[in-house]
């Protein structure tokens, strides 16, 4: 399939059917046959959902009335192809022909000439659009006017900086499992296979990678020497205080990084249980604890 025809419907199932991102993305990456088109998914399904708010202003200038429901796919397929031209260096050509190709994947081969329609007209029309929308704050931080709103009012000095800061990409931050091999040993092995990392100042299991990577390219992934985990998320664990704690519940706990991390962290035996409101994100629990 169309690699942005793909993205497309991720991004619908996300923002239609309010499912996780990365459990759509896992599930749908077999349809693509390489690792560049594994990465260009990738960007395009986050890029959109990061900037989903901005893209949304500009369509809402773009078009004389709002496209139905039934064609979310569409709309977030031209959202894909602003994405491209606004922040990819993929050629211009290139990106509205290749996004007005996936129309037929989508099975609307109809909204071709409208596709390829908008997306000239944005390149023709980008910095009227800009300035139009210039006050338009959920344009400018991309994020919902309500939410806005309610940082604006909890942190009136930062509230800019809090927006700026939520569109950053994430570094990839490994979480090192201390059962198994310490931070440097492992980092030596990163090293080793040419692969550039600083420890996570916040915790002693963290490295950070200066580029992210398939697991599949981290030594020991699959023996369960090292899991992937988001640096604020290794606080948890530290923050518990487990010494002399019997008794552990996790009731969010898919897919199972906290929870693995306290029960690698346990100097003593301890009983975990771990919950999640998804019987199928659940499985990922069990599948991590298995490797780990």
């Amino acid at each position: 399939m169309n690699t942005r025809a793909l993205a497309a419907k991720i991004v619908t199932e996300v923002f239609v059917e309010g499912r996780s991102l990365s459990d759509v993305l896992d599930e749908q990456q077999s349809q693509v046959s390489n690792v560049k088109d594994t990465a260009l998914l990738q960007e395009f399904s986050y890029g959109v959902c990061r900037w989903w708010w901005r893209y949304d202003a500009i369509l809402n200038q773009l078009l004389d009335k709002p496209l139905k429901q039934k064609d979310s796919d569409l709309k977030h397929l031209l959202m894909v192809g602003l994405h491209q031209l606004i922040e990819l260096r993929i050629p211009d050509h290139a990106a509205v022909a290749e996004t007005v190709n996936a129309c037929n994947d989508l099975n609307k081969s109809w909204a071709t000439k409208l596709v390829n329609a908008l997306l000239r007209n944005y390149q023709r029309k980008c910095q009227d659009i800009e300035k139009t929308l210039e006050g338009n704050l959920s344009y400018q931080y991309s994020h919902p006017q309500w939410l806005v709103g309610k940082i604006q009012k909890a942190w009136p000095d930062h509230w800019q900086s809090i927006l700026h800061a939520n569109n950053q990409k994430p570094p990839m931050v490994l979480r090192v499992n201390q059962t198994k091999t310490g931070r440097n040993e492992y980092n030596k092995q990163l090293a080793a296979r040419e692969i550039s990392a600083t420890e996570f100042k916040y915790s002693d299991e963290g490295l950070v990678l200066e580029n992210a990577m398939s697991v599949n390219q981290l030594p020991q992934f699959e023996t369960g020497w090292v899991s992937v985990q988001d640096g604020a998320a290794q606080l948890a664990a530290g923050l518990l205080a487990l010494d002399g704690v019997e008794k552990v519940l996790d009731v969010c706990a898919a897919p199972g990084g906290k929870a693995a991390h306290i029960l690698e962290r346990a100097s003593q035996d301890i009983h975990l249980t771990a919950l999640d409101i998804d019987s199928q994100r659940l499985q990922k629990v069990t599948d991590n604890m298995a490797r780990l």
